[in-house]
């Protein structure tokens, strides 16, 4: 469950920005110097027994939830919340060799770094006139009701500053649906990707989350049901 969201959610974040900057033309303007971090998170190549350890970690965080939601359904005296947490060096060791192409631009070996109340975000761009990479900065944070928000913050290509806002602001103000629950929302002061991670159904609620250096941890909490 958490494995296929993030990596939706990772991919998406490159794939509506490409769309952006090819579509206004700037590709031409990217430079070929990498962020720091992330010619040190390349550097790092997983081998395929730390792919295996990776999947097998998050497959565990999997069923331990649904074990806690099946719990926590049934029996009033059982642990009324649950943390789920996944580590950079987890998705990392899992995107290592993903891919997509979106018109003439193809972004690859993407990589995440968490720090406190920050993700950062930076994938390799090939574009007919070269290489470069594309990073940004994004801020997590929960709405009352459970929706995941990944503010961007900032976006560089290479080691220059993309005026993001300004680029965005040519595109209408409205959500835009990428896949399932995960919106795109320019409707917002800044721009914003928005998932629903509640599971409302069964009165099962993201409460809280928290960015630590190499963390971020989910809170679900099972609502008290209504009197």
């Amino acid at each position: 469950m958490i494995r296929k969201i993030l990596r939706r959610l990772l991919r998406a974040v490159a794939v509506v920005i490409c769309l952006v900057l090819t579509s206004l033309g700037v590709a031409g303007y990217l430079v070929a110097r990498d962020p720091g971090f992330y010619s040190t998170l390349l550097a790092h190549q997983p081998t395929p027994e730390q792919r295996a350890t990776a999947t097998r970690s998050l497959e565990e965080q999997r069923i331990a939830y649904l074990r806690w939601r099946s719990q926590v359904l049934a029996d009033p005296a059982a642990p009324p919340s649950h943390d789920v947490c996944y580590t950079d060096t987890q998705l990392n060791t899992l995107l290592a060799t993903e891919s997509k192409k979106v018109g003439d631009v193809t972004f690859q070996e993407p990589r995440v770094r968490v720090t406190r109340d920050r993700i950062e975000f930076a994938c390799g761009l090939l574009t007919p006139l070269g290489r470069s990479v594309f990073s940004a900065e994004l801020t997590p944070s929960l709405t009352p009701d459970g929706v995941l928000t990944l503010q961007l913050e900032s976006a560089h290509a290479g080691s220059l500053p993309l005026p993001c806002e300004t680029l965005l602001g040519f595109l209408p103000k409205k959500k835009m649906k990428l896949s399932g629950k995960l919106d795109f929302d320019l409707t917002a002061a800044k721009p914003r990707f928005t998932l629903e991670l509640s599971d409302k159904a069964r009165d099962l609620l993201a409460e809280s989350i928290a960015c630590a250096d190499g963390a971020m941890t989910v809170r679900f909490t099972a609502r008290a049901p209504a009197e």
